[in-house]
């Protein structure tokens, strides 16, 4: 069993940790407005099946930011040089939610054959349309007017599903406390870096790379059909809804979506990919 290594990498603290011999590569990257703690429970229940690298992004948790604005661009930067940074790295499969599955997107239109196969949750491959530009500004005009702790309660209660939010087991009061502690300017950054992401759903159907959809069978930021639909044109792609789950669908129902997960990455598809 590998320890927890903490490496610092052009500035960002690099989580690596896991099975030590040659195992599957996970690379978690979380989403708006959480940070990598939201992957703890999958990491811990994973550890001894696969070797997990995950980071907060720049401006979250542990990485902060200069001036709170980085680009889609530049995330996908940082996870390409940890990727480098990493020894022995092989393929790896990329698990990203909101955000975190956005940058994963542009950095498989990058360099794809980094990636044995992608999972991506909260995330659709399509550049955003008008209306989610303009909610996104609602947004960012929301904490301008009325203050990040305001604008972090309303957007997680719309997140989690009611079921969470009450009961006492911590996730969405984790999830609130670390939110209401990032800085406004890095919510504004982060929101405008969504705003302006490109459209990589091309590049999945050319390609067809093995890829897992969950889904929040309760999710009204990205609704279950969109991304069913979004994996009609790329084949074989997996569809998985998750059952009472909302947008936060790795805490809503962690243990639906980690034996999800562990099916993916033992499949032969993504097995192969990674030799």
């Amino acid at each position: 069993m590998k320890p927890d290594k903490r490496k610092r990498t052009d500035a960002l603290i690099i989580h690596d940790r896991g099975k030590s011999q040659p195992s599957p590569v996970v690379v978690f990257l979380h989403g708006f407005p959480f940070t990598r703690s939201m992957w703890t429970i999958h990491i811990e229940s994973l550890m001894n099946e696969i070797r997990a690298v995950d980071y907060d992004l720049r401006g979250f948790g542990e990485n902060p930011s200069d001036d709170g604005i980085t680009t889609i661009e530049e995330h996908v930067d940082d996870l390409l040089r940890a990727l480098d940074g990493i020894k022995r790295i092989l393929p790896v499969v990329l698990c990203g939610h909101s955000l975190g599955g956005f940058v994963g997107l542009r950095a498989f239109e990058r360099e794809p054959q980094r990636f044995a196969g992608l999972v991506l949750c909260g995330a659709h491959a399509k550049a955003p349309t008008d209306q989610e530009r303009l909610q996104w500004a609602d947004h960012i005009r929301s904490i301008s007017q009325n203050g990040t702790s305001r604008f972090v309660q309303g957007y997680l209660d719309s997140c989690f599903t009611s079921d969470t939010r009450e009961t006492p087991t911590g996730e969405y009061d984790q999830a609130l406390e670390e939110a209401k502690a990032t800085p406004s300017a890095v919510l504004k950054g982060a929101m405008l870096a969504m705003m302006g992401r490109t459209d990589t759903l091309r590049q999945l159907e050319r390609t067809n790379p093995p890829l897992l959809l969950l889904a929040g069978s309760q999710d009204s930021i990205t609704p279950p059909d969109a991304l069913l639909r979004m994996g009609l044109g790329i084949s074989g792609t997996q569809f998985v809804r998750i059952p009472q789950a909302a947008h936060a669908a790795p805490l809503d129902n962690a243990e639906f979506f980690t034996n999800a997960l562990r099916h993916f990455i033992d499949s032969e598809t993504v097995r192969q990919r990674m030799k």
